[in-house]
């Protein structure tokens, strides 16, 4: 019997995330980076619900933070559009950013 299919496709992100938050390295932070990209990239072909919540904010945080502004922010709108109860949240991030 097989399980059942995720409702998300995380790819490699615990793995990643924690490697990133132990090491802080640049490689760790390059990897947390392509996981980000390959879950927002294939988690619509991968998943019933597509990307999980909150991968589009922490992704848009991290281009943010990398000067990346106009991507970023596209990121933060589209966890917006993908999960509205994070509104207050993301509005909040991007009034900091401006900042």
């Amino acid at each position: 019997m097989q399980g059942a299919k995720p409702l998300y496709y995380w790819g490699n992100y615990e793995k990643n995330s924690y490697k990133m938050v132990k090491g802080r390295e640049e490689e760790d932070l390059n990897k947390l980076m392509e996981t980000y990209k390959d879950i927002v990239e294939n988690a619509s072909t991968k998943s019933q619900r597509g990307i999980p919540p909150g991968v589009c904010a922490d992704y848009g945080f991290f281009l943010l933070s990398q000067g990346k502004n106009e991507e970023g922010r596209r990121w933060l709108d589209q966890e917006k559009i993908l999960f509205p109860e994070s509104a207050v949240f993301i509005d909040r991030i991007l009034k900091t950013m401006k900042q």
